[in-house]
């Protein structure tokens, strides 16, 4: 170690280069794994998930029925306006179930 160089050390250029292999050995590295699919997830977790997703479900869909009531009752343009920067319940439970 030199002397007297402090934080200048770091900064010093170190030239090193790689060869085709080493590249496409650390762009691999990352990479998920082929047998990634074939393991099982926690079921318990499985489970935990599937219930919030039927509970968001259930919440959505009674949303959308209020919506729908609504369209009955108002015109397109009043609904545009009113329906502004809310949430799309039927987008949502189309994301939920996939």
């Amino acid at each position: 170690m030199y002397k007297g160089l402090n934080k200048y050390y770091y900064s010093i250029n170190i030239n090193y280069r790689t060869n085709e292999l080493e590249q496409k050995m650390l762009l691999n590295l990352y990479k998920s794994k082929w047998n990634n699919t074939l393991k099982l997830k926690d079921q318990e977790e499985i489970t935990e998930r599937s219930g919030d997703n039927c509970s968001k479900i259930g919440h959505h869909c009674e949303e959308w029925s209020k919506r729908i009531d609504e369209e009955t009752k108002k015109d397109r343009k009043e609904l545009a306006i009113k329906n502004t920067g809310k949430v799309d319940p039927k987008r949502h439970i189309g994301e939920t179930i996939e």
